[in-house]
């Protein structure tokens, strides 16, 4: 096959192709490709040649369609369509384990499975193929019987069908089951006739290839007739073809019992008068005073049904029935009351369907009463919330019809095609997620409804996996008026909350503050970048709604306090207080701008970091100190806002700052940084406005200056206040640092004045003043130690 143009999951199922058979493409050949790319969940199997020869891949595909068969007399025969029909004539145990394999087409050679042995082992295992059908447990609520095989479900079965009464015991399924093995060629259900009244629990498992197809006198399905019961977490997969009525692949009939969690898989046909036919059950009615219960149930069965009474999950429901949070994906055909949910419902006042989905299946009748959702003729329409379906469903509501009919008039008898309960989807809204966000409220907490959203025509999906499969709402694309979901959360409301209306851009902007004292601010498109003239602030307890700009009459600021205004403020009144703790250099980091006055440079002093340097003294290849080289800043000069620079007071008396200013314009709080590069390192100076724990003691941990350090120097800190910056050193070639920085000090080596000159200090002034000889920096005449002196190496004792 060149190319399969639909959905990829489905293109392959009960597909075989030979392991030996050879693809040549592009000059290569490969052995036993049969797809590719793409997604494919329904994958074709591998068979040998030596499978098609003898006969084994013709019986593998007639388990499925019987019109297949072949040939066996024929020399290199393979399976055909209406070929003869081949059987197994090989031997097996009562199990269905193969001893040996043989197929034939003569009729009368075909082995048929033993029944297992009528001796047992302790522990109730068959002497012949050692399987046990002892049932662990008492069967009871607390210690239900666990049922982990082909022959203990047997078991369970011949049990429940002994004698009159009801079956009121507990089972609970400890592993998948495959029915392909059964001790029977058709499945005889439980409780066939008794009816069960306990509880089965599928514990998430899966029966699969449930087989029945032969006239059984009703009640066909893995149960046959429940009465009370509740059947619940279980998946079950099979073929129904047989001529009796109420038929489902979980149940039967179903009187007053409770259905929790079922999904049912496969197909459905029947032959004659058989009514009352539905993917979980043929019929539900009412054991008072308990109204039946039908919850988080999924049908993918196609029924084709040669009676009446029709549905994808019921066929009939009789009285009263709560059905919540059920889907249906199959085809539905039959003859009168025919339905994509049910196939009839007559239910009373306290019966409510809701939150329930119709995918894009077909429903077909050859009589009356044929709609999309149930035929309910009472006009109860209460009893209805939130029934969604597809709007690619198609309903056909005549024998020879070969087109649909209008959708709009076949979602539900009468006046109920009009009512809101009922909500159709498009196949957009569908495929893209649209419907089933709507179908969970618009909400993504405990998700009812899931949807792979990366698999092409996929639709909302039952007890999915949220982790994955849980939709969010992204937004709408720039110019679009449909909305975009995604599977990941990140994604979510990350575009347009409202639709781009004709080149609209209505709440999609990011507002900006104009700066200080306007009052005003710009909005930009958080998309296309589109610019919107300034507009004014619209003030709510002093902060625009919009770009969260501030407006305070008095804002006071203390050193140390974390600043947190994410977009600035404008200040009719600042007032700054700080506390030094000496004379010595430290950081400075603050939100507003400072112009240095006459009268905070007699009592201050600022500089700027301009550089930093490594040298090694002592000429063995490793620095021994790091000088950080800053220019005074000269008065006059205006400090930015949000920038890395050093300040000390000049005298003890001076340790104690407070500043007034007026008419602020308080910058945003973030955190920004300078750089300086050496030969190896880069030395990075990083604002902070909060505060900081402790920064360790490793060669990456940052480093900080404090006014109550002697020798200016920066250190590793336990704490560090906020509207402070801090020192952090990183090799150049991005390898970890293995050593601690050599010592990083301070050098003022100049004053920058208000026009950006800087007058470096020359030699006659370097010599004219001491010099502590470690760090570099100025000392005063009565500085004891090792000193540079009048440029001359002196120790003062």
């Amino acid at each position: 096959m060149g190319k399969y143009g639909n959905d990829p999951s489905k293109a392959f199922a009960n597909t075989y192709y030979v392991e030996e058979g050879l693809v040549v493409e592009n000059e290569t050949a490969t052995a036993g490709k049969y797809y590719g790319d793409g997604t494919i969940s329904a994958s074709a199997q591998a068979v040998h040649q030596a499978d098609v020869a003898s006969g084994k891949l013709a019986t593998m595909l007639a388990s499925v369609n019987s019109t297949w068969g072949q040939d066996l007399e024929q020399e290199n025969s393979y399976p055909v369509l209406n070929g003869k029909t081949v059987y197994f004539s090989g031997s097996k145990l009562c199990n269905g384990h193969l001893l040996s394999e043989a197929y034939t087409n003569d009729q009368t050679k075909e082995t048929a499975t033993p029944a297992h042995s009528q001796e047992y082992e302790d522990g109730g295992f068959c002497t012949v193929c050692h399987e046990s059908r002892e049932l662990h447990g008492k069967g009871t609520a607390n210690d239900p019987y666990l049922i982990s095989n082909v022959a203990q479900l047997e078991y369970l079965r011949d049990q429940s069908n002994l004698g009159n009464g009801q079956i009121t015991a507990h089972a609970k399924l400890v592993n998948d089951i495959d029915l392909a093995y059964a001790s029977a060629s058709s499945w005889i259900p439980v409780s066939k006739s008794n009816a069960f009244a306990g509880t089965f629990d599928g514990n998430g498992h899966c029966i699969k290839n449930l087989y029945s197809s032969f006239y059984q006198g009703g009640y066909v399905g893995l149960f046959g007739y429940v009465n009370g019961a509740t059947i619940k977490n279980v998946t079950v997969e099979g073929v129904i073809e047989s001529s009796c009525s109420n038929q489902g692949m979980i149940a039967g009939q179903s009187v007053g019992a409770n259905f929790y969690n079922c999904v049912a898989k496969g197909r459905i046909n029947t032959s004659g008068s058989a009514d009352y036919v539905g993917g979980i059950t043929g019929w539900v009615t009412r054991n008072s005073p308990s109204i039946p219960v039908v919850r988080s149930c999924a049908s993918y069965v196609d029924i084709v049904s040669t009676g009446t009474f029709a549905g994808g999950i019921i066929g009939k429901s009789s009285n009263s029935i709560i059905m919540e949070a059920c889907a249906n994906y199959g085809n539905v055909t039959g003859k009168i009351n025919v339905g994509g949910l049910m196939g009839y419902t007559d239910p009373k006042s306290d019966s409510h369907i809701i939150n329930c989905y119709v995918g894009s299946c077909e429903v077909r009748g050859t009589g009356s009463n044929v709609f999309l959702t149930c035929y309910e003729p009472s006009g109860n329409r209460s009893n209805f919330e939130k029934v969604f379906y597809s709007k690619d469903a198609k309903v056909f509501a005549s024998a020879d019809a070969t087109e649909p009919e209008d959708l709009a008039t076949r979602i539900a008898y009468g006046d109920y095609n009009t009512s809101s309960a009922f909500v159709g989807f498009t196949a957009e809204q569908i495929a893209g997620g649209e419907a089933t966000y709507c179908m969970n409220n618009e909400t993504t907490a405990l998700p009812v409804w899931t949807q792979d959203l990366n698999q092409a025509n996929s639709q909302p999906e039952l007890n999915g996996d949220a982790a994955l499969h849980t939709v969010y709402k992204m937004g709408y694309l720039h110019g679009s008026t449909a909305l975009s979901f995604s599977n990941n959360k990140a994604d979510e409301n990350t575009l347009h909350p409202e639709a781009d209306n004709n080149g609209s851009h209505d709440e999609a902007y990011r507002y900006v503050p104009n700066g200080h004292g306007s009052r005003t601010h710009s909005a930009t498109c958080s998309v296309c970048g589109y610019f919107v003239e300034s507009q004014d602030c619209t003030f709510m307890d002093d902060f625009c709604i919009k770009c969260n700009y501030g407006v305070f009459d008095l804002f006071e600021l203390a050193d140390g306090e974390a600043y947190t205004l994410a977009n600035g403020a404008e200040v009719g009144e600042l007032n700054y207080a700080r506390n030094f703790g000496g004379t010595n250099w430290t950081t400075w980091y603050v939100p507003f701008e400072l112009k240095l006055t006459p009268e905070l440079c007699q009592k201050y002093a600022f500089s700027r970091i301009n550089n930093v340097h490594q040298y090694d003294d002592n000429n063995d290849g490793v620095a021994d100190r790091t000088i950080v080289e800053s220019f005074n800043q000269a008065e006059g000069v205006t400090l930015k806002a949000n920038y890395p620079y050093l300040v000390r007071a000049l005298t003890d008396a001076d340790k104690k700052m407070v500043i007034n200013l007026t008419e602020v314009e308080l910058a945003n709080a973030e955190s920004k940084h300078i750089d300086c590069m050496s030969v190896d390192h880069t030395y990075t100076f990083t604002g902070t406005y909060n505060e900081m724990g402790d920064g360790g003691t490793e060669a990456n941990s940052p480093l900080s200056l404090f006014d109550y350090s002697d020798g200016n120097m920066w250190l590793n800190f336990h704490s560090l206040p906020a509207q402070r910056h801090y020192l952090v050193i990183t090799p150049r070639n991005g390898s970890t640092p293995t050593l601690a920085p050599a010592r990083v000090m301070l050098q003022v080596i100049g004053d920058e004045t208000v026009t950006g000159i800087v007058n470096l200090y020359g030699r006659d002034k370097r010599s004219a003043e001491t010099y502590d000889h470690l760090s570099g920096r100025r000392v005063g005449s009565n500085q004891r130690g090792l000193l540079i002196k009048n440029g001359k190496k002196v120790l003062v004792k």
